[in-house]
């Protein structure tokens, strides 16, 4: 399994990387982690090595994490093993191609071209596959969909729920951390009786981003939860009645930290995107301002049945990315990358 982070780096990408391998062995599978510092284009062949070390029946490359930051090293090493099964999973495909999204951490002018070699490309949903197969049409065959999971648990034991507005996420532009400070300023001014809580972490390339949104909800009286395991995350969430997360492209099954909420039974304020299936708009509230998001919430303090209803259909709804099921599907791609190839090893 190759990634450019692992836990405890605080990557998206890198925490599925760790799930997934854990899942994988789990179901009897040897799962050999690459774990590297430098993925500079000089460490490239000693990279390369190092996986063939492995003896492995296939090579699985997570692609972009930070770890990795601009290096084309991922790429290559696609052309450089090809003599091995290789699978790529690209995360959030549509979003490399976003100038305002790289903020120093995403490849500029990256070549996609290397990992159309693969033997399978995976997705993780439809619109990101047809994206991708818009350029390159004749992979579609060889491509997979397959729904991301929550790197946050389920809380261990039932938590009273306390009137709480939580963000959860990374505090960096363009993931909604605006409209959260924009909600929370409001609150404070009205005095609501919801309390807004920040629970994330702050990317490297972010910092200074970082330090001005917390020293501004600070400044409010907002209680920050900075760089909390997942546990302690679960139960944040598992308190927390409300949830807003302000996707700037709206709500869709490839959130991470709204999949979080779901398996939590946190009630979710997002909008609602183009992307956003029927079960998903049938357990989340929308909420495309932060004015609807504490307008929505304060009318469901009212409502306790509706409270209810939707904590049940969260709960509900976050069966459907379960990590099994998810092990179990790129077990299976495994099975049939290494079936084409014959060299499945003795």
């Amino acid at each position: 399994m190759v990634s450019g982070s692992w836990p405890p780096e605080r990557c998206g990408v890198g925490d599925y990387s760790e799930t997934l391998s854990a899942r994988l062995e789990q179901r009897g599978l040897e799962v050999a982690r690459i774990v590297e510092t430098d993925w500079s284009w000089s460490a490239r062949e000693g990279i390369a090595r190092a996986i063939e070390r492995t003896s492995p029946d296939v090579v699985h490359v997570q692609y972009p994490t930070l770890g990795y930051r601009n290096s084309r090293v991922p790429a290559w090493l696609t052309m450089r093993l090809r003599s091995l099964p290789r699978v790529t999973t690209l995360h959030e495909y549509r979003a490399l191609l976003r100038p305002t999204r790289r903020l120093g951490i995403l490849p500029r002018g990256v070549s996609f071209w290397p990992f159309l070699l693969s033997d399978a490309l995976v997705f993780s949903g439809e619109q990101e596959r047809d994206a991708f197969a818009s350029s390159y049409f004749w992979v579609r065959r060889r491509s997979h969909v397959i729904a991301i999971g929550s790197n946050i648990p389920a809380a261990r034991a039932p938590l009273p729920r306390q009137l709480q507005l939580a963000y959860f996420g990374q505090i960096c532009p363009n993931r909604g951390v605006e409209e959260f400070v924009a909600a929370a300023e409001q609150m404070k001014a009205a005095g609501s009786a919801i309390e807004p809580v920040l629970i994330g972490s702050v990317p490297h390339a972010a910092q200074e981003y970082g330090r001005e949104k917390i020293a501004r909800l600070r400044e409010l009286g907002v209680e920050v939860v900075l760089n909390a395991e997942a546990e302690q995350v679960a139960q944040r969430l598992a308190i927390a009645e409300f949830a807003y997360l302000p996707f700037p492209d709206g709500a869709s099954p490839k959130r991470s930290s709204l999949l979080a909420a779901l398996v939590n039974g946190t009630i979710a304020l997002t909008p609602h995107g183009a992307e956003a299936p029927e079960w998903l708009r049938a357990c989340t509230v929308a909420a495309p301002t932060p004015d609807e998001a504490i307008r929505r919430a304060s009318e469901l303090l009212a409502q306790p049945a509706e409270r209810k209803r939707l904590r049940a259909a969260a709960l509900r709804e976050a069966a459907r990315c379960d990590w099994g099921e998810i092990a179990r599907a790129y077990a299976e791609i495994y099975a049939q990358v290494v079936a084409k190839r014959g060299r499945l090893k003795e």
